[in-house]
């Protein structure tokens, strides 16, 4: 059996205003009948956070300090809290929720299907970066850091939303008889750890292991897959990576602290390429991957359409540094900013990757850290 084909998510827009049938449809059809995939998911904004930032101000829960347009990171809308406390109710995302609840009603009409309903879940604190930080602008030292106290002072409530919105699905999932996952979704992880100086990381990845570990908590025993991110907005990374060192810093300390909760480790999507740029072939960029903790489950993120060869390349190079063979193949990101004929093709490639024979056993880890 190969390795499963996972879809991030989002669709290029042409198939998100399909009916979430036609459109898995349309997956299955550039993927061919034999490929396995994780899970059906099916975003309802192809831009990801997009719509919900931008519709924020209308909760009443916040105002505008800075209008924004979304077309890049510098162009996203700030807000800030209208006065008081706000009911975690006004920020939950309503376009989500009711897109879960199509999802799930869709996935019970399936009779045949064996693979879950994949929901996307925003880690809070990328939603609260996004919509009350925004990117670091060095520049403007006192705004990023009168942001990032608000911030501290509202993930609490933008914890409580996610988690009453992840409840609900729950609940809907087991009156319908429906199988679900949800994909806990962060960039912030991977742009804080190639941001800093190496030697901030290590206390850096602690502290956001402990917080992911708290959103993790919230999902049902096994029903989750962690979805690690460099950004995507206008196809253009918010950071580029020099090498895989972040990554294994990170999920080395969230392992650990999941095993200290007495929770299982999920199945981790890693981007290799990402952005504009395809993967690596540069063996030292996955060398970090051989201290990897054993017990993380790879999801690749090697498909890219702009250069099949470069992720045929990488994803062996992954699987020999890792010393393991990854669980699922995927693409760095959603397909929301594809067109839909170079959707198409990454998804062609995605299930041509999972199927590829594995690089060896003897082949060993290549390089070292």
């Amino acid at each position: 059996m190969g390795r499963k084909v996972h879809l991030v998510g989002s669709f290029p827009p042409e198939i998100t205003d399909r009916e979430p049938r036609a459109a898995w449809e349309w997956v299955r059809e550039q993927i061919g009948p034999d490929a396995e995939l994780t899970a059906l998911p099916f975003d309802g904004d192809p831009d990801w956070l997009v719509r919900y930032l931008q519709g924020l101000g209308d909760s009443g829960a916040v105002r505008a300090i800075r209008e924004g347009d979304c077309s890049d990171y510098d162009a996203v809308p700030i807000y800030r809290l209208s006065g008081g406390a706000p009911d975690p109710a006004a920020l939950r995302d309503g376009a989500r929720v009711d897109r879960a609840r199509e999802l799930v009603v869709a996935r019970r009409e399936l009779a045949d299907e064996r693979a879950p309903v994949q929901l996307s879940r925003p880690n809070p604190l990328d939603v609260g970066l996004l919509s009350m930080v925004g990117r670091p602008q060095w520049r403007h030292p006192v705004r990023v850091v009168r942001g990032t106290v608000l911030l501290a002072g509202q993930l609490r409530t933008l914890s409580r939303a996610a988690r009453d919105e992840t409840a609900d699905a729950a609940r809907l999932a087991a009156e319908q008889d429906v199988p679900v996952v949800w994909q806990l979704e962060t960039p912030a992880v991977l742009y804080a750890l190639n941001l800093l100086p190496a030697p901030l990381r290590p206390l850096a990845a602690r502290l956001l292991a402990r917080q992911v570990a708290a959103v993790l908590a919230q999902i049902p025993a096994g029903a989750a897959v962690l979805h690690l991110c460099y950004g995507a907005l206008a196809r253009t990374e918010l950071i580029a990576p020099h090498d895989t060192r972040p990554v294994v810093l990170f999920l080395n300390a969230l392992a650990e602290r999941l095993r200290r909760r007495g929770a299982e480790l999920p199945p981790v999507h890693v981007p290799f390429a990402y952005g504009t740029r395809p993967p690596p072939v540069d063996e030292a960029y996955y060398a970090p991957l051989a201290r990897l903790d054993p017990g993380w489950r790879l999801i690749a993120g090697v498909a890219d359409e702009r250069d099949a060869e470069a992720s045929r390349t990488a994803l062996a190079l992954v699987e020999r540094s890792a010393v393991r063979r990854a669980e699922g193949v995927a693409t760095a990101c959603g397909l929301g900013r594809h067109d839909t004929a170079a959707a198409a093709r990454a998804l062609a490639l995605t299930a041509e990757l999972a199927s590829s024979p594995d690089p060896g056993k003897d082949a060993g880890p290549v390089g070292g850290d």
